[in-house]
């Protein structure tokens, strides 16, 4: 990533190819973070959220004995809905409770 097209390049994150599972899932809405769903650090894989410009990571959901495997996000806000992990089926964890209404 880079401030402006006259800025050097600069890392966000970095991973073991062999060991670790990280795919970019979406930015916020305010584009201020990127949404990651990553195993780093991890047995499983976990729903991260990551500050563009400090690189500070927050989980925003995790599940210790399975992968959190997706996004719901709203098509018109862009806002995070839930997320899903798939145990013996897919469940969904809710971060908005109308979208869980509909359900």
């Amino acid at each position: 990533m880079r401030a402006n097209s006259s800025s050097p390049w600069q890392s966000l994150v970095s991973w073991n190819l062999d060991e670790d599972e990280v795919s970019i899932v979406d930015f916020s809405p305010d584009g201020g973070s990127l949404w990651l769903l990553s195993s780093i650090g991890s047995n499983t894989t976990r729903l991260l959220s990551m500050d563009l410009q400090s690189a500070r990571k927050k989980v925003l959901c995790e599940e210790p004995r399975y992968d959190v495997s997706g996004i719901l996000s709203n098509p018109k806000t862009y806002a995070l809905e839930a997320a899903s992990i798939i145990k013996d089926k897919t469940y969904l964890t809710f971060f908005d409770p109308q979208t869980k209404g509909r359900f």
